[in-house]
């Protein structure tokens, strides 16, 4: 018999759980001409600048230029600004298809909030391959959701969970975030919520199936 649960709500991270990712496509670029770089003058820290775009409080101009320094503007191709998108959202990919299933079938039980570190330009190219493939668009899967560029802070923030959950009824003690990053995880715990730990870029099937939930 599974366990009664202990929650009413579920906030879902989206990177690593329903579209999987890999940061090091980008990475190894970035790590390559740091290297041949070495003891010139370095730009302002690129990941200063990429936690200001995640927040909203960095244009996409500025992140582009952050871009261009950390990579070498001759590393770039022909059309660079195209270029730079194109290779900051090759971290990009696929979507877990049968976790639109999970999250249709707990939607009946739970509210559910997705709740991600993103930007513009990763919101852009999500949102449309998200239409393309599924024909509808991400947001009609759940009763919220909350990207942090829109929302001027970033996980671990505990401020932005409350801000997440605010307005739909139920105590931060009653939510329980999934999230693939124990650093996040430690923020939803300041904020009062439970936690799970999901593996990276597996189907959320699983956690649900640790979890003891049953799917309606």
């Amino acid at each position: 018999m599974n366990p009664t649960p202990t929650f009413q709500g579920i906030v879902w991270d989206l990177g690593g759980l329903f579209i999987q990712v890999y940061p090091e496509k980008v990475g190894q670029q970035l790590t390559n001409y740091q290297n041949a770089v070495q003891g010139h003058p370095s730009p302002p820290s690129f990941d200063q600048i990429h936690q200001r775009f995640e927040c909203g409080t960095a244009s996409a101009l500025e992140f582009d230029t952050a871009l261009a320094e950390a990579l070498g503007t001759a590393s770039i191709g022909v059309n660079p600004a195209d270029d730079r998108r194109k290779l900051w959202n090759s971290m990009l990919g696929p979507w877990q298809g049968e976790a639109l299933n999970c999250v249709s079938g707990l939607r009946a039980i739970f509210s559910m909030v997705l709740l991600s570190n993103t930007n513009l330009w990763h919101q852009e190219a999500f949102e449309t391959s998200f239409l393309q493939q599924f024909g509808k668009p991400l947001g009609s899967y759940f009763d919220r959701v909350v990207y942090s560029h829109l929302c001027g802070m970033r996980k671990p923030n505990p401020s932005l969970y409350l801000h997440a959950i605010q307005g739909l009824g139920i105590e931060p003690s009653a939510w329980m975030m999934i999230d693939d990053n124990e650093i996040n995880l430690d923020g939803a715990r300041q904020a009062g919520l439970q936690t799970f730990l999901h593996p990276s870029n597996t189907s959320p099937f699983e956690t649900i199936n640790r979890l003891g939930l049953r799917l309606k």
